[in-house]
């Protein structure tokens, strides 16, 4: 199950064009949800969205946390949300615009859980 997730996942990076990171089931297989992370251009730097899916009915609590650190310290957000996924759509968890410049680093973390315990983690970062 976990070989077909990978693939999806992949697959969904390739046809969004979007960053995506390594979605990693944490809790077993019998909840099988997906973090997604998408990172597109903007005008000041980048736009940030997360989304989730699963495989079969499921409720959840998305969170995405975003820190961006540069020359003029360090900047963090947190957004989340209550998610009921229904099999074959993706829901947006959050979106949000972040000043982005040559030389900063950012760092992004989606998480999907079900009564405290993590089902999915997804993260990306980049700069240096």
């Amino acid at each position: 199950m976990r070989r077909v997730g990978r693939a999806l996942l992949l697959l969904l990076a390739t046809l969004g064009g979007s960053a995506v990171a390594e979605e990693t089931a944490l809790a077993g297989d019998a909840s099988c949800a997906f973090a997604i992370i998408d990172v597109q251009p903007a005008d000041a730097g980048v736009t940030v969205a997360a989304r989730a899916f699963a495989l079969a009915p499921l409720d959840v609590e998305a969170e995405m946390v975003i820190e961006r650190k540069g020359k003029s310290g360090t900047v963090s957000t947190r957004q989340g949300r209550h998610l009921s996924l229904q099999p074959g759509t993706v829901e947006d968890i959050a979106r949000t615009g972040v000043n982005f410049n040559d030389g900063d680093i950012i760092a992004v973390t989606v998480l999907l859980k079900r009564d405290g315990v993590v089902l999915a983690e997804s993260t990306m970062s980049a700069g240096r």
